[in-house]
């Protein structure tokens, strides 16, 4: 009877320690992940090389900030042309004119 509670221990605590193991792989893995990803981080934000985790985000957070104010200010100084600038060059053209008539210098 002594020998089959030392059998069934036995394999509960293989399988504690199993787990455990597996636990600390995946934790490892999820270590180098987020290490890669960082060093990335460093590659594409200057003057990060010696700064530590929590400064390095803080600097990669303050970068993608000012990226998006730029961003936004082209997006507002650039125009587009719209749709009626087209039916204009179009209706000009129609009318064989071509910039000669009394539509483009307003005299007659």
């Amino acid at each position: 009877m002594e020998m089959a509670k030392r059998n069934c221990g036995g394999g509960r605590e293989e399988k504690a320690a199993m787990a455990l193991k597996s636990h600390s792989e995946a934790e490892r893995r999820r270590r180098e992940r987020i290490n890669a990803h960082l060093a990335t981080l460093r590659t594409m934000v200057p003057c990060t090389d010696k700064m530590d985790k929590a400064a390095l985000l803080a600097e990669v957070v303050g970068h993608v900030k000012k990226l998006k104010s730029a961003a936004a200010r082209v997006g507002r100084r650039a125009t587009v042309p719209s749709g009626a600038d087209e039916v204009a060059v179009d209706e000009a053209s129609a009318t064989g004119g071509g910039g000669e008539g009394p539509s483009s210098s307003g005299r007659r």
